[in-house]
């Protein structure tokens, strides 16, 4: 099968009588699914290697499963992989046995411990990607954690406290750790977006995004409403962008920075839309910022910040945290942009400006930490 393998210990370096145990991390995503296997010498790990493969099917979930167990029994001369924690973006079931994964055609309720045990890992561990993440939260550096919130704000001196988590990328998804230190998934990202817009824009957008997820209706169905999911992501940048066109001040904006857009396929506009609001792109001349791009990508913080305001005044967290390749790529902007959005509320004002916000930078493996922690700690 396709896929990429990296390797973090060689071969001839690992020694196998110095670890107590073997265990196995996964991250199945919207695109692609990571597996890492570590070694445990009390309780610290030491990561051995990562498998990448195509997440498309189940079949082609148990075949990574398969080949990340036989580089460790082949190449590595580990026996058994003992444990293994598995986060999914996706709902899994109160007894962590099933799941339905949000954006693959797996259908409802993939036996997903089950399929992973009939391959000789007899614990494991089902969660949710946000609450992988959030337990990742435990192992990031501090020299990745960026404040964005006022100066006086800072994390609680304690070793557990009750903080939220928000990661955009193929959808949004978000985390919530309890002040006992369990994390739990949830589904911030499935609200429905506020009915009154603040502006034409807005309204634009909402109606586009309403327009899109209702073509399929069938005669009589119930009208579907649009949630944060569809404006907080990936695809939701590019929303924005097909929305904004829209707008009068815009409609004869330079066709170079439009085509430079357009000339990539949807999933990788984002990227490109970015590198232009940020003034990295080719077309920005002395680095200077697109007024265009940089819009798009204001609008989107205004949504996300909207959604973590939500979130924060369900659950009153103690910190909140932002994190995900969108939000590292865009951190200037965000730090630019998403406070004065998420502070601004008519009755709760001064408590959001006294919660600590912090982004978490260069922290890619962040869901797959969490796994590890999880599959250490948890699996049983």
């Amino acid at each position: 099968m396709s896929g990429e393998l990296v390797t973090y210990t060689k071969e001839t370096d690992f020694k196998k009588d110095r670890y107590v145990q073997f265990i196995m991390a996964g991250d199945v995503g919207a695109t692609n699914t990571r597996l890492r296997v570590s070694a445990v010498e009390a309780n610290h790990t030491e990561t051995i290697y990562d498998v990448k493969y195509d997440s498309g099917s189940p079949d082609k979930f148990m075949d990574g499963i398969t080949r990340a167990i036989l580089i460790a029994r082949n190449k590595y001369g580990i026996p058994n992989i003992e444990k293994a924690a598995i986060g999914v973006a996706g709902r899994i079931s109160r007894d962590r046995q099933i799941c339905t994964i949000t954006f693959l055609d797996w259908g409802q309720d993939a036996p997903i411990v089950n399929m992973i045990k009939e391959l000789g890992i007899r614990q494991v561990y089902l969660m949710n990607d946000l609450e992988a993440a959030t337990y990742g939260i435990r192992l990031a550096s501090k020299e990745n954690l960026v404040r964005i919130s006022a100066e006086e704000t800072s994390l609680p001196q304690k070793e557990n406290y009750e903080l939220i988590l928000g990661m955009p990328g193929t959808g949004f998804g978000d985390g919530y750790r309890d002040k006992y230190g369990m994390s739990k998934p949830t589904e911030g990202g499935g609200r429905i977006v506020a009915i009154a817009p603040g502006d034409k824009m807005e309204h634009d957008l909402l109606l586009y995004i309403h327009e899109e997820i209702n073509k399929k209706r069938s005669k009589g169905e119930e009208q579907r409403l649009p949630t944060y999911d569809y404006v907080v992501s990936g695809p939701g940048i590019k929303r924005i962008k097909d929305v904004l066109l829209r707008q009068e001040r815009y409609v004869n904006y330079s066709p170079e920075i439009i085509n430079r857009i357009n000339s990539v396929p949807e999933n990788e506009q984002p990227e490109i839309i970015s590198s232009l609001a940020l003034g990295k792109d080719e077309l920005c001349s002395e680095g200077r910022e697109d007024e265009f791009c940089l819009e798009v990508m204001e609008i989107f913080c205004k949504f996300f910040a909207r959604s973590m305001q939500g979130i924060a005044l369900l659950t009153l967290p103690e910190a909140v945290f932002l994190a995900g390749h969108i939000v590292s790529k865009n951190l200037t902007i965000i730090k630019r942009a998403f406070m004065k959005h998420f502070t601004n509320h008519a009755n709760h004002e001064g408590y959001l400006q006294r919660l600590p916000v912090y982004i978490i930078d260069n922290e890619e493996d962040l869901n797959m930490k969490g796994a590890t922690y999880a599959a250490m700690h948890l699996a049983g």
